[in-house]
C-alpha cells in the first residue's frame, strides 16, 4: 500500500499512520510528524486518528435528534405563498437577485403610497377652491349689503 500523503513510497508498520474514517494510510512523516513524536502517540490516539482531509469534512450525527427544530405552524402550500412568478433555485439563494426584487417591491410600495398622496392632495385642493369661492362670494354679498346699509344712512 503506497501512502497517500503523495510521497508515494509504501507505507510500513513503524510509522504508519492510518485513518479512522477513510481508511487511507501515510507516513507520520508525510503528516510533520517525527518518529520520536510518533512512538509517544497512544494506541488509542491512533486508532481513532482522521487524516487532514477527513478532518476537513463535517459528518452529521445520527442517534438522538431531539434538539432538532422542528416548525409549530402548518407550512402554506405552493399555491398559497406563490404570488410571483417561479423562481430557479440560484435566483431564489442569490443576494443580488434578493436584493433586487425587495428594492422592486420597496418601489413598487412607495409608488402606490405616492399616488394615494396625490390623490388625496388633488381631492383637498379641489375642497380648498371650492370652499374659497364660497367665502368669495360671501365677502361680495357683504360689502354689497354694506354698501346697502351706507347708502341707506346717507338719505
Amino acid at each position: 500500500m503506497e501512502c497517500s500523503g503523495g510521497c508515494g513510497r509504501p507505507l510500513t508498520e513503524q510509522s504508519l499512520m492510518k485513518c479512522y474514517y477513510c481508511k487511507l494510510g501515510y507516513h507520520s512523516e508525510c503528516l510533520n510528524i517525527n518518529p520520536q513524536q510518533y512512538k509517544t502517540l497512544s494506541k488509542d490516539y491512533l486508532a481513532s486518528w482522521q487524516c487532514p482531509s477527513c478532518c476537513n469534512v463535517t459528518r452529521r450525527r445520527k442517534g438522538n435528534r431531539e434538539n432538532t427544530p422542528v416548525r409549530n405552524s402548518v407550512i402554506p402550500s405552493a399555491e398559497e405563498t406563490n404570488t410571483s412568478p417561479k423562481l430557479s433555485e440560484h435566483q431564489a439563494t442569490h443576494p443580488e437577485f434578493e436584493l433586487r426584487s425587495f428594492t422592486n417591491d420597496l418601489q413598487n410600495m412607495l409608488q402606490t403610497w405616492r399616488k394615494e398622496i396625490d390623490d388625496s392632495l388633488i381631492r383637498i385642493s379641489g375642497d380648498l377652491k371650492s370652499a374659497f369661492s364660497e367665502v368669495q362670494l360671501e365677502m361680495q354679498s357683504l360689502r354689497t349689503e354694506q354698501a346697502n346699509l351706507k347708502s341707506g344712512l346717507a338719505v
